[in-house]
C-alpha cells in the first residue's frame, strides 16, 4: 500500500514537467484504513468540485449479491477481456471470504474484512418463535476442549429448513488459570439430549475427547466421528454459510451463539477454507459457531439420503 511519504514525493515531482500526470489506480483498502490515501483521494473525488482532479470509480450496486454477473460487469470493465468471468466463478464465497471479494471483485468498500458471514445474515436468520419439539429427529454437535477454553453442544433439526440451538455452553471464566471442561458433565448433557429427543447422531472430533465417545457409544449412544479436518471442515463451511445467505436455515437468537459467530474468521490455504480464530491466542471463542457447522452438515447429510422423509 502506498502511504503519504511516497504519494506525496510524487505528487511534488510531477509539478516540475508541463502538463504532468500523476495517476493512482488501486481497489478498496481493507477495513480500518480510512486514513488511507486512497480513501482520502476517493473523498475528495466524490465531491465533484476540483477541475484539476479527474476521478472515475468502478464499484458494484450496493448491496448487490456476490454471485450477481451484472455486478460483476458494472464494477470490472475488462470482463470478457483479460479478466475472465470462470475466474471469478472459481473464488467465489466461501473459496473468498465475502469481504475480500466485494474488495477485489466488486470494488466495494467494506466495514469488516475479515467477516466470515455477510453483514447481518446470521441475524436475518433468526426465528426465536420456533421450537424443537421433544421427540424431534435431530443432530447433537460436540466442539470439546480440554482447559481454558470452552466446549459447546449445538443441535441442529433434521428437516429440509434445519433449525439451529445452542444446547449447552462451557467457556472458562475470565482470567481463570486452573478451570477444566466438566466432561463428566458434558457427558450427562449428551445423555440427557438423547433422552428429550430423537438424537440421530452425536458428531464429535475424538481428539482428547476419545474416552467419552468410547463411554457414550458403549451406553447405545449414536456416536458419528467428525474429524475436523480441511477435507471434512472445508465442505461443511461451505453448506453452512449458504444456507444461512439463502435464508434456508433458522436458529434461536442466542447470544452466545451470535458472538460465536462472529467471532470467526475463514481461513483459506492449500488444504480449503475453514473456520479459524483472528489468531492462535484469541481469547474470542468460536467453539459454538463450529459445533454449529458440523450440526448442520450432519443433519443436511442425513436429510439429503431420505429427501421424502424430511421434505
Amino acid at each position: 500500500m502506498v502511504n503519504d511519504d511516497t504519494f506525496e514525493a510524487m505528487a511534488a515531482r510531477a509539478g516540475k514537467r508541463e502538463h504532468s500526470l500523476l495517476l493512482a489506480i488501486s481497489t478498496p483498502p481493507k477495513a480500518g484504513q480510512d486514513d488511507s490515501v486512497m480513501r482520502r483521494l476517493v473523498d475528495h473525488g466524490r465531491e465533484q468540485n476540483d477541475p484539476s482532479f479527474y476521478f472515475a470509480e468502478f464499484a458494484a450496486p450496493a448491496g448487490c449479491r456476490v454471485d450477481d454477473e451484472g455486478a460483476w460487469a458494472v464494477a470490472n470493465p475488462a470482463l470478457d477481456d483479460f479478466l475472465h468471468r470462470d475466474a471469478l466463478r472459481a473464488t467465489l464465497p466461501p473459496k473468498m471470504r465475502e469481504a475480500a471479494f466485494r474488495r477485489y471483485r466488486l470494488g466495494q468498500w467494506v466495514a469488516v474484512d475479515d467477516a466470515w458471514l455477510p453483514d447481518g445474515a446470521w441475524n436475518t436468520c433468526a426465528d426465536p418463535t420456533r421450537s424443537i419439539d421433544d421427540g424431534a429427529e435431530l443432530v447433537v454437535a460436540l466442539d470439546g476442549s480440554f482447559s481454558r477454553d470452552c466446549t459447546a453442544l449445538v443441535v441442529a433439526t433434521v428437516e429440509a429448513r434445519p433449525h439451529v440451538h445452542l444446547y449447552r455452553l462451557w467457556e472458562a471464566p475470565e482470567g481463570a488459570r486452573d478451570w477444566r471442561v466438566p466432561v463428566v458433565e458434558v457427558e450427562d448433557a449428551i445423555r440427557a439430549a438423547c433422552l428429550r429427543w430423537r438424537v440421530l447422531e452425536v458428531a464429535a472430533d475424538p481428539y482428547r475427547w476419545q474416552r467419552s465417545l468410547e463411554i457414550l457409544d458403549g451406553g447405545g449412544i449414536p456416536v458419528h466421528e467428525f474429524f475436523q479436518n480441511a477435507a471434512r471442515m472445508g465442505p461443511a463451511t461451505a453448506r453452512f454459510y449458504q444456507l444461512v445467505v439463502d435464508g434456508e436455515l433458522t436458529h434461536d437468537g442466542d447470544p452466545a451463539l451470535a458472538r460465536h459467530v462472529a467471532n470467526a474468521i475463514l481461513k483459506a490455504d492449500s488444504r480449503g477454507a475453514r473456520l479459524a480464530k483472528e489468531h492462535k491466542d484469541s481469547k474470542r471463542r468460536i467453539d459454538a459457531a463450529v459445533a454449529a457447522v458440523m450440526a448442520v452438515h450432519c443433519a443436511a447429510e442425513l436429510a439429503d439420503t431420505a429427501p421424502a422423509i424430511y421434505a
